[in-house]
């Protein structure tokens, strides 16, 4: 699946004579786009992108004129885009609403405001052992990116294992609360914790609230939002702990961030063996990450296919915190190793294809011989000792 969605990606960002964008979405399953309808923040909201301002502001006026109720709009200036969300009228279904919105205004791509959730769980018995397996020195390693990016829960700066560590946080879901605020905590402790990452500045994103339908996840415009910060503040490395459905929309802005060479890790979700394929991990030129235990088992909530790219610590992980440390394990918590080990040893000005074929090389082969659906391409190690 993943080289079907690889051909998919070489065909993206066409130019036509007239050199306007064409965006070639994924080509999603019916079935699973149906299974995946509840999994909206508000089901009563239709998200647009257009690629121009003139574009968004035609449609606005003709969607008005529909009944559509204009609640939010913005400019996406580092995805080179214009957001707008609209409540769709009364008695109308989401699929019909998208109809008739890109036929208002050709060129634009609707979609319902999905949701997504946190790729962790409490661990049910305690190992110390990620940074052994990773080959991570205890003095932790410098990072050759000077910014890093990662789209999460809020992040605690007050954290007793985040002292001296530079952090620039920016909200775009609700204030921080309890289980989001100790992933987003838990996923900076990862990356540039004490013994983690040095010499650079996190950019953290918080992307998790509470809406009319779902608590504590992540919506699509907000998504879009903390993607184009990314983008807008150059940051060019970012971590993704997060999983859910397909969506175009999403699509179509890590289409852009992706083309314009952002790097982004993400987990591949806790869904299981049989878990459909989870985004934005999914996503062609994502890397996607699952988790092991302390003995290389594979992580039995772990989701499997051709997304998985490596793999790496996420079953009863240790992280230190100020009431002592807890156990966490997930997906989400395996993805920041791997955006870790790339700062510290790639250069900014390496491309995807460059960074995991140098990944492939240094890592530990899991399971069948060479790359599978269960580890990737396999246990991600440091190449060598770093700086």
């Amino acid at each position: 699946m993943r080289r079907f969605w690889a051909c998919i990606a070489a065909t993206l960002f066409l130019l036509t004579a007239g050199g306007c964008e064409r965006f070639v979405p994924l080509s999603a399953s019916p079935a699973q786009v149906a299974k995946d309808a509840g999994e909206v923040v508000d089901d009563s909201q239709i998200v647009v992108l257009a690629r121009t301002g003139a574009a968004a502001e035609s449609l606005v006026s003709k969607a008005q004129q529909a009944g559509f109720t204009l609640i939010e709009r913005d400019t996406l200036d580092g995805l080179g885009l214009r957001m707008l969300v609209f409540k769709i009228p009364s008695g109308m279904l989401g699929p019909a609403a998208i109809r008739q919105l890109e036929a208002f205004e050709p060129g634009v791509t609707a979609g319902v405001n999905h949701a997504y959730t946190l790729s962790q769980a409490r661990a049910p018995r305690p190992r110390v052992f990620a940074s052994r397996k990773l080959s991570w020195p205890d003095q932790g390693c410098a990072s050759r990116f000077p910014a890093i990016g990662m789209i999460d829960g809020p992040v605690d700066i007050d954290e007793r294992s985040l002292a001296g560590a530079r952090v620039q946080q920016r909200i775009f879901g609700g204030q921080p609360s309890g289980e989001s605020l100790d992933h987003g905590t838990t996923t900076a402790a990862i990356l540039i914790g004490e013994g983690r990452l040095r010499r650079t500045q996190l950019y953290s994103a918080s992307v998790i609230a509470d809406y009319r339908q779902r608590n504590q996840v992540a919506s699509v415009d907000n998504l879009l939002r903390a993607l184009n910060w990314m983008k807008i503040s150059r940051v060019r490395l970012v971590n993704i702990s997060l999983e859910g459905p397909y969506n175009r929309l999403l699509d179509r802005g890590f289409q852009q961030a992706l083309g314009d060479g952002m790097i982004v890790v993400a987990s591949v979700g806790n869904g299981g063996p049989q878990s459909p394929p989870r985004f934005p991990a999914s996503f062609a030129g994502v890397v996607g990450i699952t988790a092991v235990d302390a003995g290389n088992a594979i992580y039995s909530s772990a989701a499997r296919g051709g997304q998985v790219d490596f793999a790496a610590p996420g079953v009863d992980v240790f992280v230190p915190t100020d009431a002592g440390g807890r156990y966490v394990t997930g997906t989400s918590v395996a993805a920041p190793f791997v955006t870790a080990i790339i700062a510290a040893q790639s250069s900014p000005r390496d491309s995807v294809k460059s960074i995991t074929a140098g990944l492939a090389r240094s890592s530990v082969d899991l399971g069948v011989r060479g790359r599978d659906t269960i580890y990737g391409s396999g246990l991600a190690r440091l190449a060598a000792t770093c700086g």
